[in-house]
This record gives structure tokens, sequence and C-alpha cells, in this order.
């Protein structure tokens, strides 16, 4: 069984997640068995024809690996999202906005999701990443769109630091492989939020 345990800490590092590894690296291996994966309903089909007989059982091994090798990952990406959600609250208190320049929890948070993003490269397969962060960055989108709704017209200072910390956020993960950074952004212009255009292209 090839997997990757995630634990939540006290705080060893100050997002609270902790990725724990074997001796050897699993990060080879997870990626070979997640392309495996994704070819299993070819190989399914190459070896039902080549063996009728066991048709039946066959299939039904083999569904049972994707299934399995399935909820495995959904629950580990559950998992870490659920990690970063309670990070970012962890550090809301400090991103108030008070002043036009990039909050300190935004900085934290930013840190920590790159430090994140670090780790998963080594273990998992860049559209496994993608999804991971499209689900982080859809949550950290939706607090940006509450902030803004309920303070955004409060002073151009609100206004200015919220831009700050997007623009921070895109600095740090925007050039990173596979980032789907876009997402932090979606819906903002239309409440009312001035942002330049993306820092870094999209990879």
């Amino acid at each position: 069984c090839v997997c990757v345990c995630v634990r939540v800490r006290a705080c060893r590092i100050p997002c609270g997640f902790d990725i724990v590894y074997r001796r050897h690296d699993r990060g080879p291996l997870t990626q070979a068995l997640t392309a495996v994966i994704l070819l299993m309903e070819s190989i399914r089909k190459i070896f039902v024809n080549l063996l009728p007989e066991k048709t039946k059982t066959f299939a039904q091994e083999f569904d049972r690996v994707k299934q399995d090798y399935d909820t495995h990952r959904k629950a580990i990406a559950s998992q870490l999202v659920s990690i970063m959600q309670a990070e970012w609250e962890r550090q809301a208190p400090s991103m108030n906005y008070t002043r036009m320049s990039t909050t300190p929890g935004a900085k934290q948070v930013a840190a920590n999701s790159k430090q994140l993003h670090k780790v998963l490269k080594g273990v998992l397969h860049r559209d496994e990443i993608a999804d991971i962060f499209r689900s982080i960055l859809g949550f950290f989108n939706s607090k940006l769109k509450l902030a803004a709704k309920e303070r955004g017209g409060q002073s151009k200072a609100i206004a200015v630091g919220m831009a700050a910390d997007i623009v921070h956020f895109e600095e740090v993960l925007g050039g990173l492989d596979g980032m789907p950074i876009q997402v932090l952004r979606e819906g903002l212009s239309e409440l009312g939020l001035v942002l330049p255009a993306l820092v870094r292209e999209v990879t």
C-alpha cells in the first residue's frame, strides 16, 4: 500500500500539518501508481480480452483497487484542505486590513501554503496537487469575498490592504508548478476590489 499519512499537530510546523514518510522516497512510486490508476480502464479491457474465463473476478479486483486508491486519495486531499482552512482562521485576526500593506496573517498563510506545495510535489502527481490547491484557494477566495462585502466600502485603506494581500499570495504561489492561482481572485473585481494583472503567469 502506498500512502501519505497526514496528522494534525499542535504547531511543530506553524500551519499545523506534518507529512510523515517512511525512510525511502515514495514520490516516484506514488506518481507511478497514479499513472497506472489513470490507465486502469485501458489495462482492464486488455486483460479481460486476454483472460475471458477469469473476466469477472479480474475486473472486480481491478475495480476494487481503483476504488480503494480513489478513496484514500480523496481522504488525504480533504484533510489537507481542512488543515489550510484552519490555518486561515488562525491567522484571520491579523488580517484586519487596517494598513495599506500586506498583513502578517497573509504572509504566514502564503508561506505555509508554499511549504505544503513543496512537500506534496515530492509525493503526488501534478494534477492531484492542482486539485488540492484549487480547493484551498477556493476557500481563501470565499473568505476574501466575505471581507470585501463586509468591509470593502469602508475605506481606501481596507481595499488597498486586501489587494496587497492578494498580490502577495500571487507573488509567493503564482509561479509554483500547477498552482491554479487564478482561483484566488475570482469574483473579487465584481465586488469593487481593484486588482492589477496577475503577478506571475499561471503554469
